[in-house]
């Protein structure tokens, strides 16, 4: 078994299921345990109400010794199934292709303990991929949150605030995950339903300061998003007291302090 990574699966759609194996190359352990392996899965019903044969070839697969279960993490919770395996023959393509799941090579591993290293850290990375999958395909899914022909105007000061938050949130998401086209699209969404608001550059220096790595930018958010409900109840003492905040808090980033010379 020369291959490592995937080598079973779209990258850029796992399923939420995975086989793991690797080759034990230790001439005394590899008798009773020659590929040691996981299936792990994010829906914990999976392995607890299916036969988890039904995923897997026929006939291939043998359960764990006592020795590799107790060391490989077999947690079972509501977020993931974990399930220990050893494979007792080679894992060839047709094999693999049987697997009704993702699966992962992991390579050579020269004892059970390294066995266990290897596994565990697999089926993390791989779950943290999938997670991260997860959150770009709600992100895109996010769009429909654009308010297409309505305008702040219709909003007093809190309905406008709660308003704003989905937009908000959705343009912090795309930033943090990178996700370029729908940071932008998202950032029009907002302008959009901004329209006619005065000072404008209030908006834009809240789209800024939600598109950059400011330690302070929850706080940020809501400082912002306080001032715009003020100044849309025409609260200007409150505006006011608003402004102060945000120039106190931009003066502690240098990455921002520029904004503190323009009129918030």
């Amino acid at each position: 078994m020369s291959t490592i990574g995937l080598v079973k699966g779209n990258p850029n759609d796992l399923l939420g299921r995975v086989f793991i194996y690797v080759e034990n190359i230790d001439r005394d352990e590899r008798k009773t345990v020659k590929y040691p392996a996981l299936f792990v899965s994010v829906d914990p019903r999976e392995v607890k109400e299916y036969d988890i044969y039904k995923l897997l070839p026929e006939n291939f697969l043998e359960r764990v010794g006592e020795y590799i279960k107790n060391k490989i993490d077999t947690r079972k919770d509501s977020h993931v199934r974990i399930q220990p395996f050893y494979v007792s023959t080679a894992l060839d393509s047709f094999h693999v292709k049987k697997i009704a799941a993702d699966v992962i090579a992991g390579g050579k591993v020269i004892n059970c303990d390294m066995a266990e290293t290897v596994l565990n850290s697999l089926y993390t990375v791989y779950l943290s991929n999938y997670s991260t999958q997860m959150i770009r395909n709600r992100i895109r899914g996010f769009n429909h949150v654009n308010y297409a022909g309505d305008n702040y105007k219709n909003y007093k000061g809190k309905e406008l605030k709660e308003k704003l938050k989905p937009l908000i949130y959705e343009l912090m998401y795309c930033f943090e995950f990178d996700d370029k086209i729908a940071e932008s699209q998202t950032a029009i969404n907002i302008t959009n339903f901004m329209k006619g608001f005065e000072p404008s550059e209030i908006v834009d220096h809240l789209i800024y300061v939600v598109t950059e790595n400011s330690p302070n930018k929850n706080r940020l958010t809501d400082l912002y998003l306080g001032l715009i409900g003020s100044i849309r109840d025409e609260d200007y003492l409150d505006a006011a007291k608003k402004q102060r905040e945000l120039k106190r808090s931009l003066s502690r980033s240098r990455q921002l302090e520029f904004l503190v010379r323009q009129n918030i």
